[in-house]
Order: structure tokens, then C-alpha cells, then sequence
């Protein structure tokens, strides 16, 4: 049983890589954690210093610089081939990230003593841009042409991409576009999104050098836009960067849904514990009398659109537009145990997108069992229980930007809430429908917003 226990925390580790290379790193750093708690349960600290490495990685792609760096675990004390392969990346994405450049010189020169870890072109590319960034640019080239002569077919666009990079730190921009490229074209049939999304931010460079603004302008603006429908904000911001140290401009980013909310194929009728949000906006009435008809449903209709990006892309459900209202639900299915916390990252990003356009909406999150069922045309999703009736009722009493907690959705969400520096106000509140003070969690505003 113990072995068993190892190799599907294994598995998860494996899985982690896999789905950071293929740009799912929220899905990633689920994995990554869950085997680190297995396998600390297990008293496998080789194990768990693996999930670690997994973990670190998909913070720091997801923007996370502060937390990654936490979860980095210290050097392994042994120098061995595999060591260094597992250990690299998020430690050298780490140091590059806090901008400690002399740190990654020294990552990225562990690699180039090493032979043997030459036919692992992903090590190799994030050794050269560790050389690079503390200014070994000879040793990236050295350890380039190194890799280029190693008898491995695999990794092609890997050292292209190297290559591409090594070009541009020489000012040969002219040569270096081919290699990038090549590289692009390769990727871009692959599912690798990672390695695609940097691959198109290189290139739009050599194309910006080059004085083709349209093949810049197009590179990075795909480029931030699917990074950042993915969550890859360390690649989307690096693309951003390169854009105005570029001086190329941009078409305006619009976060725009490109998936529809989540449902499940089948849902069976039954009981499941689910988190119920609400929001709505506040001052409705002064707003319509200061904007025009036109304008006012422009902004509904956009915070609906968002609603239903931000909802469905963390597996829940709208079940209910009404007016400047919106209900959502999440744990249709009853599969999740981070619905809670699925919620509240929804209602953190349509709270902030919605004071973008002027609409401060408070938000209520309660969650409980609730009677989830198919309506009589099997159109649309009903979920009747009192977690929906006590999420209502917090919505009402919430000031525009604030969301409200329920008791066990605050026990649910506390330490993510801590990890982030989060704080609440606990209050016990009376709410219609409900028998003696509710206790609740108030999450202020982060700017003043009217009530």
C-alpha cells in the first residue's frame, strides 16, 4: 500500500511538469500540492522536494513571485545529473523573477559543468537565459554549440529558441530571426504553450528590430492574450514589457470570455455541497440617472460577458442573470473540494473588472447543501438550498466592493486567504429569512467604492 501511495504521488509530480509545459498551471499547482502533502504524510522527503520544485514552478509562471519563492525548497545536497534537471527551472525562474541575476549566473554555469545534462534541451535554454541575464553571454554561446553536438533529437525548438536568444543579447537581431522562426513554426503545432508563448515574444522582437511592426504587433498581442486567458502572467507581463521597451503599440486588451461556462454533460438530480455567490451592483438608480440608456447596457452586458468568463473557466455555473444581478454556483457535479476557493477568486476578479467600468457591485458567497437538478425543459441548472438563501442575503448586506463570507466559507477559504495577505472584518449580522445572528466575514473593498 505504501508503494502504491508513492507512485501515484509520482504520478502527480509527473503530471504537474507535464501540465505546466502545456500551459494548465493552475491545474499544475492542484497537482504539485496535493503530492506534496501526500508525500509529506508519507515522511518521502525526496518526493516531496520534487513536488516542491513542481509547485515553485507553477507559481512563478502564474505571477505568484512571492509565494514561489516561499514554496522554493533548499539546494539538494547531492550534484547528481538528476538533481540538477529537476532543480533548474524553478530556480532559476525564481532568481531570474526577483531580478537576482549573479544567482542565476551561477545556476546556469552548475548546468554547463555538466555534460551529461546536454541531451536536456529545456535545462540547456533556461541555462543560457540564466547566463544571459548575468551577463555570461560567451558561456551561452560556449554552452550552446556544447548542446547543438550532443546526439539528441529531441528538443529542436528548445535550442532554437536558445539560439534566437543568445543573437538578440549580441544585437544580431537579423540572425536571429530565422532560428525563432523555425522554433515558432514548430511549437506552434505543438500543445507546448509555454515554450510557444516565449517563442512568439523573441520573435516579435527580431521582427521589431527588423522594422516589420505588423509581425511584432501581431506576435505579442497573441501572445498576451492567450497567456493571459491561461493564467501565465509572468510570460504575459514579459510580453507587455517587450512591447513598450520596444515602443511597439498595441490594440486594446479586452479580456474577453472565449470559452463558454462550464456544465456538466450529465447532472444527475441529488444533494451536493456547493458554493453559492451572488452579486450585484450598487446605486443602480443613481447610475441610471447619470448615463446614458445606451452606455449603462454596454457596461451590464460586459459585466455579464465577465461574469461568465470568470465563473466558468473555475468550473461553476451562472444559473441566474437578473438585471445588475448575477448567481452562480459551484460543485455542480460534486467533485471539487477547492470550491470555495473557486468562488472567491471569481468574485475577486469580477469585483475588480467591474470597478473598471464604474460598477461597484457587493458579492455574497455562502456555502452548504443545496438540491441540484435539471429544470422540466432541461435547459438550465436548478439548485435549491438554503447555501443560495444565506448567499443572497449576504450580497444585500455588502457595500459596493465588498464581499461577504459565510461561516463555512470563510473556514474553507481562510488560509488562502492568509497566503495572500488578506484580511476580514468577523461581524454576526441579521439577515431576512434567517433565525438569530448569522456570523460573516467582510473582505473590504480594495478602494473606496460607493455604497
Amino acid at each position: 500500500m505504501l508503494f502504491q501511495s508513492w507512485v501515484t504521488a509520482g504520478g502527480e509530480i509527473a503530471k504537474s511538469w507535464a501540465l505546466i509545459e502545456l500551459g494548465n498551471l493552475r491545474e499544475a499547482l492542484e497537482e504539485a500540492q496535493r503530492a506534496t502533502a501526500r508525500h509529506q504524510a508519507l515522511g518521502a522527503p525526496k518526493f516531496e522536494w520534487r513536488a516542491r520544485l513542481a509547485a515553485t514552478e507553477a507559481l512563478v509562471e502564474l505571477g505568484r513571485t512571492a509565494e514561489a519563492e516561499a514554496e522554493l525548497p533548499p539546494p539538494s545536497p547531492a550534484a547528481d545529473l538528476q538533481d540538477i534537471v529537476y532543480d533548474t527551472p524553478a530556480r532559476v525562474r525564481v532568481a531570474l523573477a526577483l531580478e537576482r541575476f549573479d544567482e542565476a549566473l551561477g545556476l546556469g554555469r552548475r548546468v554547463a559543468a555538466h555534460h551529461a545534462v546536454l541531451i536536456f534541451p529545456k535545462a540547456v535554454a533556461l541555462a543560457v537565459e540564466a547566463l544571459l541575464a548575468g551577463g555570461g553571454r560567451d558561456e551561452a554561446e560556449a554552452l550552446l554549440k556544447r548542446a547543438k553536438q550532443a546526439s539528441t533529437e529531441l528538443g529542436e525548438a528548445a535550442l532554437a529558441v536558445a539560439e534566437g536568444r543568445i543573437l538578440l543579447a549580441s544585437g544580431k537581431a537579423s540572425e536571429a530571426r530565422p532560428p525563432l522562426e523555425r522554433a515558432l513554426r514548430d511549437l506552434e503545432g505543438s500543445e507546448l504553450r509555454l515554450w510557444t508563448w516565449q517563442a512568439r515574444t523573441l520573435a516579435a522582437e527580431a521582427a521589431a528590430h527588423a522594422g516589420d511592426d505588423d509581425a511584432a504587433r501581431s506576435l505579442l498581442a497573441s501572445c498576451i492574450r492567450d497567456a493571459h486567458l491561461a493564467g501565465a502572467a509572468r510570460i504575459r507581463d514579459e510580453a507587455q514589457a517587450t512591447a513598450l521597451r520596444l515602443g511597439v503599440d498595441l490594440p486594446p486588451f479586452i479580456e474577453e470570455p472565449e470559452t463558454e461556462a462550464f456544465e456538466p454533460a450529465a447532472l444527475p438530480a441529488g444533494e451536493r455541497l456547493v458554493t453559492s455567490m451572488f452579486a450585484d451592483v450598487r446605486g443602480y438608480t443613481p447610475l441610471a440617472s447619470t448615463s446614458s440608456p445606451e452606455d449603462l447596457a454596454d457596461r451590464i452586458i460586459t459585466l455579464h460577458r465577465w461574469a461568465a468568463a470568470e465563473v466558468g473557466r473555475r468550473s461553476g455555473i451562472v444559473d441566474k442573470f437578473a438585471g445588475d444581478a448575477v448567481m452562480a454556483t459551484f460543485n455542480l457535479a460534486g467533485s471539487r473540494v477547492d470550491h470555495a476557493v473557486l468562488a472567491l477568486e471569481a468574485a475577486l476578479a469580477l469585483r475588480d473588472k467591474a470597478a473598471l467600468m464604474d460598477l461597484p457591485v457587493g458579492i455574497g458567497i455562502a456555502v452548504g447543501p443545496a438540491v441540484v437538478s435539471r429544470t422540466v425543459d432541461e435547459a438550465n441548472v436548478s439548485v435549491l438550498g438554503a447555501a443560495t438563501n444565506l448567499a443572497a442575503r449576504l450580497q444585500q448586506a455588502a457595500a459596493g466592493g465588498e464581499i461577504l463570507l459565510s461561516d463555512e466559507a470563510f473556514r474553507r477559504v481562510a488560509t488562502w486567504l492568509t497566503e495572500r495577505g488578506l484580511t476580514v472584518d468577523a461581524q454576526e449580522l441579521e439577515l431576512k429569512g434567517f433565525d438569530g445572528a448569522q456570523p460573516a466575514y467582510r473582505l473590504p473593498a480594495s478602494v473606496p467604492a460607493p455604497a
